[in-house]
């Protein structure tokens, strides 16, 4: 964590005998790349508070003043002063590639002299094909003057941080859930198509309802198709969409932020699921200051994304998706590595990608400034991003569109996110 590394003297080191049960010390979000608050409860206004950590372990360490569950080297941040509700808070940017290491964190209202409970923490890694889209503030919109009206007005968003997928959810992936959900009951297959069950709603075709599907059914078993294992999924409903964020979050022993039956999200749970409309355009913009069209800028060309007449070898055959991730700067044609500011692939082309909001032209009139959700009811949910089949103009940021939440279509898939 980027705490300020000078030591100040270790005038926190009481007996533990002064413990303040008053007082509580906690961590939120100590994930590597996130931006994590510890903070001390129960202080008086304006108490000054002093915060230490350490990464060597637990102590205790003798000390003139005492001991303490501290070991050397011990990082102190400035002294904390305790608002009007009586608590002292930092925030501090956890340092990527710190996932795994512990932390032990210890603090002491230097007012009162009371010792806070100590904390063993280990910070979380970064989940994994995930990259980090920090938090932020940007204007969401049309800002060239070429898009449609319900691209307008500009209007600016503030974000939290959020983890997305580098790449579009795989064919493969896709199987993986289908047949464990078959395994259990949760789906089932009429004519070729993938029902929810007991939902009833559609999921995605395979090859035997639809031939532009890359999933295979042998009356038993689900598999990709050859060749297509690392292509994106597609053919594949908002709501198969949702189900499977569900199932990846139980893989991952994290909390569903869907149900299945009301398919309302809960986006207090820590699980996979949709990104927001403005989460997905401002990560799509790749934290670039500067409006652009696209997201690598305001030009485009064959090796910069999969769209219609591009040029990747991929469109001698239908759909013509091109493997997730193909534009690393191994592509034809030749090119350099086409990850936006985030890391973020395909924001551009290949698939277009569901969102977890309902479509409503004149959102943009009424949004929130702050974390967006979109509107409470619609008939289609957003889609974002342009396809393998699209000209310029669809692969904007900037632009929207929409498609009743059981269609399923040859040029849309989508990619999950997390907090």
């Amino acid at each position: 964590m980027r705490f300020p590394r000078f030591t100040l003297p270790l005038i926190f080191a009481l007996s533990t005998s002064s413990l303040s049960a008053a007082q509580t010390l906690s961590v939120v979000d100590l994930t590597e790349g996130m931006t994590t608050t510890i903070q001390i409860e129960g202080c008086g206004a304006g108490e000054r508070v002093q915060l230490a950590y350490s990464l060597a372990g637990v102590g205790p360490i003798s000390t003139s003043y005492g001991q303490v569950d501290l070991s050397h080297p011990i990082v102190t941040p400035p002294v904390l002063t305790a608002d009007s509700q009586g608590v002292a808070a930092l925030q501090a940017s956890v340092p990527q590639g710190s996932g795994g290491l512990a932390v032990w964190f210890h603090a002491v209202n230097l007012t009162t002299a009371q010792l806070t409970n100590s904390l063993a923490e280990v910070i979380a890694s970064a989940p994994a094909g995930m990259v980090l889209v920090p938090a932020g503030q940007f204007v969401m919109g049309d800002h060239a003057g070429i898009g449609q009206a319900d691209e307008l007005p500009l209007h600016t968003v503030a974000l939290d941080g959020f983890w997305m997928d580098a790449c579009e959810v795989t064919t493969q992936a896709y199987v993986d859930f289908l047949n464990t959900a078959h395994s259990l009951g949760e789906v089932v297959v009429q004519q070729g198509v993938v029902y929810g069950a007991p939902n009833g709603k559609l999921y995605c075709d395979t090859f035997v309802s639809n031939y532009d599907s890359r999933i295979e059914w042998n009356g038993s078993v689900f598999s990709s198709a050859r060749g297509k294992k690392n292509h994106p999924m597609l053919k594949v409903s908002w709501y198969g969409s949702c189900a499977f964020s569900n199932w990846r979050s139980l893989q991952e022993g994290l909390l569903p932020c869907y149900d299945l039956n009301t398919w309302v999200c809960d986006f207090s749970a820590n699980g996979f699921r949709l990104a927001t409309e403005a989460e997905w355009e401002y990560a799509a913009r790749g934290g670039e200051s500067q409006y652009q069209l696209y997201p690598w800028g305001s030009t485009l060309s064959g090796s910069y994304a999969n769209f219609f007449a591009s040029g990747d070898p991929y469109e001698l055959t239908w759909p013509s998706t091109t493997p997730v991730g193909y534009y690393d700067g191994g592509q034809f044609p030749s090119g350099s590595d086409m990850a936006n500011g985030f890391g973020l692939y395909d924001m551009a082309g290949n698939l277009y990608e569901w969102c977890n909001d309902w479509y409503d032209a004149s959102y943009y009139a009424q949004s929130p400034s702050n974390n967006p959700f979109g509107p409470n009811a619609g008939t289609y949910r957003i889609l974002r991003g342009g396809s393998w089949n699209s000209t310029a103009p669809y692969l904007r940021n900037a632009l929207r569109g929409g498609d009743g939440p059981e269609r399923r279509n040859s040029y849309v898939g989508f990619r999950c996110v997390c907090k």
